[in-house]
């Protein structure tokens, strides 16, 4: 049966949420860059190893993307969103308070895995809770702040290891995946209800 969307802020609330999910997804695949140096000396491993931080990130998302898309076709779309950003959250802790370079790799592998659930997410949520006449404007928030985040993740990944230390670029992400989480519980519909009409 399809359920029309009626309510402004649930619409524009769902967008909010997975606009910040991509906001978290893209953030990470550069944010981290700068810090490598740090998680290198710190952890005792070589520039070269270091570089595995990036790419335990990066195979795990691309690699997953497309049987992420399919197991969401299946999946309620609330609980899938409030595992992705629960899940990439908590990946995040794992990695700040790592006492080694294993469980530094381990925490980016999962963060690969939630992160192409938080890529996969967006247009099946916007399709979902967004008026056909509002889903370009939607999906262009959407698209926009993908690479403006992966582009602003050097700068902020330089300021935050400066000022804090290597394991603060990970900390960060905590308050985004807790407001993305928020948003999603309050505005994504708990079952599929088809897509809004005209």
């Amino acid at each position: 049966m399809t359920t029309a969307v009626t309510a402004d802020r649930t619409r524009w609330g769902a967008v909010v949420a997975v606009a910040l999910g991509s906001v978290l997804a893209g953030l990470d695949l550069t944010v981290v860059a700068v810090a490598l140096p740090g998680i290198g000396t710190d952890l005792g491993v070589s520039p070269a190893s270091a570089q595995w931080v990036m790419l335990g990130y990066l195979l795990p998302m691309v690699a997953l993307s497309i049987p992420a898309g399919r197991w969401l076709d299946l999946a309620a779309p609330r609980a899938a969103f409030l595992l992705a950003t629960a899940g990439f959250g908590m990946s995040s802790v794992l990695i700040a308070l790592a006492p080694d370079f294993a469980l530094v790799l381990a925490g980016r592998a999962l963060q690969g895995v939630f992160g192409s659930l938080l890529g996969a997410l967006a247009m099946p949520v916007i399709g979902e809770t967004v008026r056909p006449e509002h889903r370009a404007r939607a999906m262009s928030i959407v698209l926009t702040l993908l690479p403006l985040s992966s582009a602003a993740g050097p700068a902020l990944g330089g300021l935050l290891t400066e000022a804090f230390g290597w394991r603060s670029v990970f900390l960060i992400n905590i308050p985004l995946a807790v407001a993305a989480a928020w948003a999603g519980l309050r505005s994504i519909p708990r079952r599929s209800q088809g897509l809004p009409p005209p």
